[in-house]
């Protein structure tokens, strides 16, 4: 209860809570504003799931409530369910294409964000729970498969137009599985286990792709030039320069991978753009400003998940560094960011998204995100069972699952 009485102020202004030991105590951070020409704009409209907005939206056309549902789609990618946070992710990741003059980043959002529409309206067609549609629970893994599809496929007749329509023709078709495999798996591990699904259909669609892809006499082939940094980056160029230059027989000295890291000349500020790296590469995007203006998007929504993606992906890149003394090949992934970006996901998913953010859980989440560097670096070493495809986001998926299921078992008091 408030203690004391409320008064009005000489003008007439807001009701004032009085002075007492129950009073209510608010988070100063929702109470800001930003200034937006002559109008202040409260943070809490944009922080958060924007409740404000959303009240807003559920009055509007189905139209708006559609391009709504997408946009937070986009920001579920990392647990974030906010549409403006969604619009600055797609934002944020076309820009390398202005000063790389690569349009492969454009099309990777133009694919994935049309994975999603397809994805959106069809779970809101075929009468999906409106609830999780209107949230982008639908969206999240079909933006993936989009922006996986436009990233490691080709076309071996033909380029430009030809490859774009065919990209997109691709997107929109897997965006139309992606929900059909989401809601057998919400259904299944949702209902009867009562655990998320997580990424496991984008897994599953970005899998037949590449055994589409894999097919001798098809029309597509597979690239992974794409994950690594561009050689152009004055930044990272030496690195590369170095890694390329490493003796064969570098792992197997001593010595070998110390005077390497001395040439590398591995710094803090080295170990930073790679950690934001790794949040970019979530998004296929190994940008490192990319990276940053994603953690600033999520910041807007929730502070404390931009923390725990940033904490996620340095813990996955000073891991490699650590390891690298055995392997120096692994420095490679870990300056392109590749090291970092399931790490980020099980970090912030076990320190604040489905258990209650504490100091046990962060610690708990040290645990688990170091528990998927090293199931990544397995399967990564073992090349995917005989296979040479990229690993996905399925170290995520094993190692939060696994961790997840645990301690719900210990919560309920089994053995």
């Amino acid at each position: 209860q408030i203690q004391g009485r409320g008064r009005e102020g000489k003008g007439g202004g807001e009701r004032r809570e009085g002075k007492g030991k129950g009073r209510r105590r608010r988070n100063p951070f929702l109470l800001a504003s930003l200034w937006w020409g002559k109008r202040a704009i409260p943070v809490r409209w944009i922080h958060g799931s924007m409740l404000p907005f959303s009240s807003r939206i559920a009055k509007q056309h189905a139209s708006v409530r559609f391009i709504d549902a997408c946009f937070r789609g986009v920001g579920q990618v990392v647990f974030v369910n906010n549409p403006l946070s969604g619009l600055l992710f797609l934002l944020s990741l076309s820009l390398p294409s202005a000063w790389t003059g690569e349009a492969v980043y454009v099309r990777s959002v133009v694919a994935g964000f049309a994975a999603v529409m397809s994805s959106t309206l069809l779970a809101s067609l075929l009468h999906f729970d409106p609830a999780l549609v209107q949230n982008g629970m639908f969206g999240y893994n079909a933006y993936l498969v989009g922006a996986g599809v436009s990233t490691f496929g080709r076309l071996k007749y033909g380029g430009g137009v030809e490859e774009w329509l065919s990209c997109l023709f691709l997107s929109i078709l897997f965006g139309l599985i992606t929900p059909i495999i989401a809601n057998a798996l919400f259904r299944t591990f949702g209902s009867v286990f009562g655990i998320p699904h997580l990424t496991l259909g984008f897994n599953i669609c970005l899998y037949i792709f590449f055994g589409i892809a894999a097919v001798e006499d098809g029309p597509f082939y597979l690239s992974f030039d794409r994950g690594v940094v561009n050689a152009s980056s004055s930044l990272y160029s030496s690195t590369f320069a170095a890694v390329s230059s490493m003796p064969a027989n570098a792992s197997s000295s001593g010595g070998g991978s110390t005077s390497l890291l001395s040439d590398m000349n591995i710094t803090a500020t080295s170990i930073f753009f790679a950690s934001v790296r790794g949040v970019g590469q979530v998004f296929f995007c190994d940008d490192h400003i990319s990276g940053l203006l994603l953690l600033f998007s999520v910041f807007l929504s929730s502070p404390l998940a931009s923390l725990y993606l940033l904490a996620g992906s340095a813990e996955g890149t000073l891991l490699s560094l650590l390891l690298s003394r055995f392997s120096p090949s692994l420095l490679t992934s870990l300056i392109s960011g590749l090291a970092g970006y399931n790490t980020c996901l099980t970090f912030a998913a076990t320190a604040g998204i489905f258990f209650v953010p504490s100091l046990s859980s962060f610690l708990f989440s040290l645990l688990s995100a170091a528990t998927t560097y090293l199931i990544a670096t397995s399967m990564v070493r073992t090349n995917m069972m005989g296979s040479r495809y990229p690993v996905g986001t399925l170290p995520f998926c094993f190692a939060s699952l696994l961790f997840i299921t645990a301690t719900a078992g210990m919560r309920r008091g089994e053995k």
